[in-house]
């Protein structure tokens, strides 16, 4: 079973999404869960002030209201499966 058809079986609409190198999203909250699983490229996420990067096959679970901000790493863009529910 794929990623996305394990997230949909799970109640989440799924969708991809691509940013440039050196985008950057300040800090935000989101009113549902989410799901962020990078597909190419490389980006960090702050989460309750801890830094992380992810890479291809990484996967980061965001609860609803959780407060995080990201930066697209490198020169490549990155891509990415959004999941929400």
């Amino acid at each position: 079973m794929s990623v996305q058809a394990e997230l949909e079986s799970q109640g989440y609409r799924c969708f991809t999404w691509s940013d440039r190198p050196g985008t950057v999203y300040p800090p935000h909250t989101h009113p549902h869960d989410e799901v962020l699983c990078i597909l190419r490229g490389r980006m960090e996420m702050e989460v309750a002030g801890r830094r992380q990067q992810l890479e291809p096959g990484d996967r980061l679970e965001l609860p609803r209201d959780t407060v995080h901000s990201a930066r697209v790493l490198g020169d490549e863009p990155v891509e990415y499966l959004i999941a929400q529910r």
